[in-house]
């Protein structure tokens, strides 16, 4: 039995609109990962982020994820992905 953990998570990688890149995908917020242009202004633009490859995009989210476990930076509501169950007698 194959396991979509893309949908048990509150992050996931798709490909822009033009399929020129890819994004990560906030589903709790239903908006793109961003970040802001001057984090000092009262109101800064918030810049998506954007990688050429899946693998790019990927890496950065687990950058997060390390992060977010780690305790170093705060992480959001939801973000951990479930881990799929496994049988016992598969062991």
């Amino acid at each position: 039995m194959k396991v979509d953990v893309q949908a048990m998570t509150r992050y996931v990688v798709i490909g822009t609109p033009g399929q020129t890149g890819y994004v990560i995908l906030d589903k709790e917020l239903f908006g793109y990962c961003s970040l802001p242009d001057d984090p000092n202004t009262e109101h800064p633009n918030l810049l998506p982020l954007e990688w050429k490859t899946r693998g790019g995009a990927t890496a950065w989210l687990n950058q997060c994820y390390r992060m977010w476990e780690s305790g170093k930076v705060e992480a959001p509501d939801n973000w951990k992905p479930l881990s799929p169950q496994i049988s016992p007698w598969a062991r």
